[in-house]
């Protein structure tokens, strides 16, 4: 594959600030996999052949007409007319169809290693996992649940996946359970926090990461002059979120059933500043109380470790969880 690799975004000192009611900023990023990489056509075309060769490893049908399978077919078909420098063949919307296969690559490929693989590769045939598009599916909830253990994979930190909660890892006091949860209307969030606690009830620590991308208008791309109104654009949506919502997230925070809540966003966006202007970028923040027990505070600050990659979760491997 012909990747090149822009250099890390390494952050100095306090990686997350504490805003006054107890929510922790991250001042760096997360873009492919922390780094800011750039890639080409053909290289995107390799993964949906990995995708596809994934499936017929596990023995899987993926029907050409299914979301992925179309997602696929487009990867393929602008990469062959890029190739033959048919530029006039394919427009910008398949442009952006390449762009969100790169995205599923990222978080599907590292299934080929995983002894329940059959059960992701499924899900993500069931319903649409377009992210332009918004429709509630079954794809789309598998699909931030292989994000966030791919992205924690990436940075290295000892976690498996398993339903239920979504995702476990092992940290100094305990085991903790993730509980996945896309929001695609912020109608009944209550009920959404109480299911993320019910499936996180029999780990010692529990966590609910929320992926926000389906309450943000559709068919859009986020276009900015510079990386830092990003930044800002996007943390202000997960702020005003978590601010929506505050009551709930306290109600089952103080009751330490949760002791931390994740709020991504993850968005196709266009940084004219960067000579690679399309790009998918991710941002997120992370929720505990100022007030939490020691006991939980500790899992809830190595959590932050994982996402961030700031540092090596201190006896890791101890209880024996892995990738």
């Amino acid at each position: 594959m012909t990747d090149k690799n822009l250099g890390s975004q390494q952050t100095q000192g306090q990686v997350w600030q504490k805003s006054a009611g107890g929510i922790l900023i991250p001042v760096g990023t997360v873009r492919e996999a922390s780094n800011r990489m750039s890639t080409n056509f053909l290289a995107v075309k390799v993964r949906a052949e990995g995708i596809e060769q994934l499936y017929a490893d596990a023995g899987v049908t993926l029907p050409r007409m299914s979301g992925l399978g179309r997602l696929i077919a487009n990867a393929k078909r602008v990469s062959d007319h890029w190739l033959a420098a048919q530029n006039d063949k394919y427009k910008m919307p398949d442009v952006f169809a390449v762009m969100h296969m790169l995205r599923i690559a990222e978080a599907v490929l590292p299934l080929a290693d995983h002894p329940r693989s059959v059960y992701y590769l499924e899900r993500l045939l069931s319903g649409e996992i377009d992210f332009f598009k918004r429709v509630e599916s079954e794809g789309k909830n598998a699909l931030w649940e292989l994000e966030l253990w791919s992205l924690l994979r990436r940075n290295k930190a000892p976690v498996e996946l398993l339903d239920p909660p979504d995702i476990v890892a092992n940290v100094s006091s305990g085991v903790l359970g993730i509980a996945c949860k896309k929001v695609y209307s912020e109608a009944n969030f209550e009920k959404t926090l109480s299911q993320a606690a019910q499936q996180v009830k029999d780990h010692d620590i529990g966590i609910v990461a929320v992926n926000i991308d389906d309450v943000t208008p559709a068919d859009t791309v986020l276009r900015v002059n510079h990386i830092q109104e990003a930044n800002q654009l996007l943390i202000t949506q997960c702020e005003q979120f978590l601010e929506r919502h505050e009551r709930h997230f306290r109600k089952y925070l103080s009751q330490e059933r949760l002791v931390a809540a994740l709020v991504s966003i993850h968005v196709l966006a266009e940084v004219k500043s960067w000579s690679v202007p399309f790009n998918n970028y991710w941002q997120a923040l992370i929720w505990r109380l100022p007030d939490l027990s020691e006991k939980k505070a500790g899992p809830a600050e190595e959590f932050r470790d994982m996402i961030t990659g700031a540092r090596p979760t201190p006896r890791a491997h101890q209880r024996g969880a892995g990738a």
